[in-house]
């Protein structure tokens, strides 16, 4: 009676357990369809921390990019701004979606900060809202060369600069 009880308490974990991984894994590796709608803020913020234990923004960039591609871009420094507006190529805007879904990106813990205490006095805070077929997801992270972050922001960083960088030439 015990090991039929155990037995039947066995098969049900096994059971959820597939069902639940079978859905995460399915929202994650799905590739990207037309179907799906991104809304996308960037923004990053490249700072220095003065000897008065104050933090100053030297650079703010906020990368705006709707779903239909449009793209807005603002950056602000010592006196000095620039913006720019374009729309990005359908088969980039879906090669970021691909990235963001096959990264795993999604996955990472909603709202969550990945953040070490800057070693020298420059770093770079990063945050990313975003809309993915109606659900929002929103991380934020920092960066300098002393901190390495995990390659699932960093595929999705990458993108983002390689987008920037188009953008302003």
């Amino acid at each position: 009676m015990h090991k039929m009880l155990l037995f039947f308490v066995i098969i049900v974990i096994i059971c959820t357990v597939s069902f639940i991984l079978q859905i995460s894994l399915e929202s994650l590796f799905t590739p990207s369809h037309s179907t799906d709608s991104i809304n996308l803020e960037y923004i990053k913020y490249e700072l220095m921390h003065n000897q008065n234990n104050t933090i100053t923004s030297m650079q703010s960039e906020i990368l705006i990019i709707e779903e239909n591609g449009i793209m807005h871009y603002k950056m602000v420094s010592h006196n000095n701004i620039l913006e720019k507006e374009s729309e990005l190529p359908h088969d980039e805007l879906q090669k970021l979606i691909s990235i963001i879904k096959d990264t795993g990106f999604l996955s990472l813990a909603q709202d969550y900060l990945y953040s070490n205490n800057p070693v020298n006095n420059n770093f770079n805070k990063h945050m990313l809202n975003i809309s993915f077929n109606s659900k929002q997801h929103k991380i934020s992270w920092n960066t300098n060369d002393a901190i390495i972050s995990p390659p699932i922001i960093n595929a999705v960083e990458l993108e983002l600069s390689r987008i920037i960088s188009q953008l302003i030439k």
